[in-house]
């Protein structure tokens, strides 16, 4: 993966990652109201596919959509950047603000630890 997504793009790979494969329609489908535009989601489908991170086979003068780029792939680059950006690659900062964020106590932590 190149690049980070914008939030719509985000939004339509999250649809296609849960539906594994998906005609604009059924990606319109699962976005809650107010619904874009067909032509919207298609342009954003158009460019995600151009740039690799979904394809498509023909059925008919339609085309359904897969993504291509993998789930656990987009999650660990997201990681990635949130962890050097946000915490300067500092573990001990990443896993102090988590714990005070998720409010992990000790108990919870010593489990986790024992795991």
């Amino acid at each position: 993966m190149t690049r980070r997504l914008n939030a719509k793009e985000e939004q339509v790979m999250t649809i296609l990652w849960k539906l594994k494969k998906a005609f604009v329609q059924d990606i319109i489908a699962e976005i809650p109201d107010p619904q874009p535009h067909y032509n919207t989601i298609s342009s954003i489908i158009r460019k995600l596919e151009s740039e690799g991170f979904i394809s498509h086979v023909s059925n008919g003068r339609s085309h359904q959509y897969f993504p291509i780029a993998s789930k656990k792939a987009f999650r660990s680059a997201q990681f990635d950047h949130l962890f050097s950006q946000y915490f300067s690659n500092s573990k001990k900062k990443f896993l102090k603000y988590s714990i005070e964020k998720l409010d992990i106590n000790k108990n919870d932590l010593r489990n986790l630890i024992k795991k």
